[in-house]
C-alpha cells in the first residue's frame, strides 16, 4: 500500500469516528431517570435510606 493511500485511510477513519463523537455524545438533556419504590403489580421492592444514617452509611461503606 503506498504512504499516501494510508495516509488518506487514516483521514477517513479518524472522520467516521470525529463525526461519532460530535453527534452521538452531546445530548440535549440529560435522561430521565427515577427510582421505583414499587413494581407494577404494587409490590414494595426498595425504600429510602436518607432516615435512617447508620444504615444509610453502612450500606453505602458495602457499595464503595
Amino acid at each position: 500500500m503506498e504512504p499516501g493511500m494510508l495516509r488518506e485511510v487514516a483521514a477517513q477513519i479518524a472522520g467516521h469516528f470525529r463525526d461519532f463523537i460530535e453527534t452521538d455524545f452531546k445530548r440535549g438533556q440529560a435522561p430521565s431517570r427515577r427510582i421505583l419504590l414499587q413494581d407494577e403489580s404494587g409490590f414494595r421492592c426498595g425504600m429510602r435510606l436518607k432516615p435512617y444514617d447508620k444504615l444509610d452509611r453502612d450500606i453505602w461503606n458495602l457499595l464503595q
